[in-house]
């Protein structure tokens, strides 16, 4: 699967970006696992790839095991490159400590007035835990 990489230093996020082989409007950022280019990443890119949803895989930084020091703002970042790619339509979602970081961009002020535009979360995440394994 072919990617785009992100470091903190340019983007101002740490990730990848994973576009649909047909055009979509909507992503979702998915913080899962240690790396955005993981096994579990992959695995969640995989499934949602299939869903036609693109996605932009995160971390705090490579390997990072903790996700203990996650600004927000990075989230803030990563959702302004996709509204200025033509992602119209952005859903968020983690898993463990990052599923306490999702639920927190998503009901956040700066998410909010970033984009108005429906999370998908539980539902998203309640069908990857079924089907990729």
């Amino acid at each position: 699967m072919k990617h785009q990489h992100f470091d903190v230093g340019i983007a101002g996020f740490y990730g990848a970006y994973w576009a649909c082989k047909t055009p979509s409007n909507c992503a979702m950022i998915a913080m899962i696992g240690d790396d955005p280019e993981d096994y579990m990443a992959r695995s969640c890119v995989k499934w949602l790839l299939k869903q036609d949803i693109n996605v932009l895989t995160m971390s705090p930084a490579k390997k990072d095991y903790g996700h203990h020091n996650y600004p927000l703002e990075r989230v803030e970042a990563a959702i302004n490159w996709l509204k200025n790619h033509g992602i119209r339509k952005i859903g968020i979602a983690g898993a463990s400590t990052t599923g306490t970081l999702a639920l927190t961009a998503a009901v956040s002020g700066t998410f909010c007035h970033i984009i108005h535009y429906r999370i998908h979360l539980l539902r998203i995440m309640n069908n990857i835990g079924h089907n990729i394994l």
